[in-house]
């Protein structure tokens, strides 16, 4: 993150006609978006032949444009050296993997030691979501690990947020659920709402739309390891609709028995250090170059080591 000194621009008009919030928005594109102007231009940092101006301002052409952009807010939030697994990155995103038991963003008193502290030291963050959520488009649980978008730009974050809306990024997970399913490919579509004051999520009539494709990957005695797609993004919408269909995930804290692990599932559960949830594949249209990205990551060995722990029993 830029930090300190503020940034000066200077350029001359070279056609009329247009309002100035939409000329600069073309002629700086990416790098600012027209709301993020009209901000500026609103607070005086944006003058034409030393005067101020409104964003509906017609252009002549010549006008001498001066543009200060001034430096972001202090940071609440540290960067950190952790180490941090970036499959893809460029100019205006990147995807990284988010290791298992670590929160996505500062949450409470947790300053520290989130994804978001090791983001701010690899990375330039976009600035929406900041102080606490820089550049964080969407999230994933602290016990679940796998694949995130991140923005580093304003514009990236707007765009990517809403192919997200409009459900245009494909997000895929590996799950090991409890017991065997009976299906080789089921659709949940239950709505679920937030229970106040709790961390717990359940289905109800009235709530948000939640809608996952669950796939039969392999069964073992007693459980099922299934491919979970999100069709929208609820929070802990996979470990509800599982649990919802008698399947719980295996690990989960909130909505999985604990009394059905022997004591070596808890000590590779601990190793795991989270629930046996992966965020394994990510595929979207970048939004500005568009090439179509699609990433896979390879399951973490402690995961693979569970695995091989019930192919055994």
């Amino acid at each position: 993150m830029e930090g300190g000194k503020a940034k000066r621009i200077e350029l001359v008009a070279e056609e009329g006609g247009k309002r100035v919030d939409t000329y600069l928005s073309e002629r700086l594109y990416p790098n600012l978006s027209r709301s993020r102007i009209q901000q500026l231009i609103e607070k005086g940092n944006i003058t034409l032949n030393g005067k101020n101006v409104k964003p509906s301002y017609r252009l002549k052409g010549g006008e001498l444009i001066e543009i200060v952009i001034p430096p972001p807010p202090p940071q609440e939030i540290l960067p950190e050296p952790i180490p941090l697994r970036i499959l893809f990155e460029d100019e205006y995103l990147a995807v990284v993997e988010k290791p298992f038991g670590m929160l996505t963003h500062p949450v409470g008193n947790k300053r520290s030691g989130t994804l978001v502290n090791a983001l701010l030291y690899h990375m330039s963050l976009s600035s929406i979501g900041a102080p606490l959520r820089p550049g964080i488009v969407h999230r994933l649980d602290r016990d679940t690990g796998g694949l995130l978008i991140v923005a580093k730009t304003d514009p990236a974050h707007h765009k990517l947020a809403k192919m997200i809306r409009d459900k245009e990024v494909d997000r895929r997970y590996i799950v090991l659920v409890h017991k065997e399913v009976d299906f080789e490919e089921r659709i949940v579509d239950v709505p679920l709402v937030r229970v106040p004051h709790t961390d717990r999520v359940v289905v109800r009539k009235g709530g948000k739309e939640a809608r996952t494709l669950l796939k039969r990957l392999k069964t073992f005695s007693g459980f099922s390891l299934l491919e979970a797609k999100l069709f929208t993004g609820r929070t802990h919408q996979i470990r509800v609709h599982c649990a919802y269909i008698g399947h719980p995930v295996v690990g989960d804290p909130l909505y999985a028995p604990r009394s059905a692990y022997s004591k070596e599932m808890v000590q590779l559960l601990k190793e795991l250090n989270g629930q046996a949830l992966y965020a394994y594949f990510i595929a979207f249209r970048h939004p500005f170059k568009g090439d179509y990205l699609s990433i896979t990551s390879s399951l973490p060995i402690a995961f693979e080591n569970l695995l091989k722990y019930i192919e055994s029993i």
